[in-house]
């Protein structure tokens, strides 16, 4: 009987020692997420700022007559294209890096 006690108690100890040792790979997984989350709003933020500065479009007569909405749509597609095409950067930057890793 006791050294069936002694038998549990080891198991526990070995069990707490593989669990700290799962939760603190996980901790340090979901912190490089974390990071890597925050780079992406960062960059957002820049793209949003880009987008935000960019230079007033002129229209000639023929686009004045355009409706709000084509004008937002317009804009948007705008919008979109520019986040897209620094996404594939910010993704082609990535990839050099992880080469230049290797």
């Amino acid at each position: 009987l006791e050294q069936e006690k002694i038998t549990q108690a080891l198991e526990i100890l070995k069990l707490k020692k593989k669990v700290k040792k799962l939760e603190k790979q996980r901790s340090s997984k979901s912190s490089s997420l974390k990071r890597l989350r925050k780079r992406r709003k960062d960059d957002d933020n820049a793209a949003t700022k880009e987008v935000n500065v960019v230079e007033p479009t002129v229209f000639d007569d023929e686009e004045v007559t355009m409706t709000m909405a084509q004008t937002l749509i317009k804009m948007k597609a705008k919008k979109a294209r520019l986040l897209d095409e620094q996404m594939a950067k910010r993704l082609h930057d990535e990839e050099v890096e992880q080469a230049a890793a290797r």
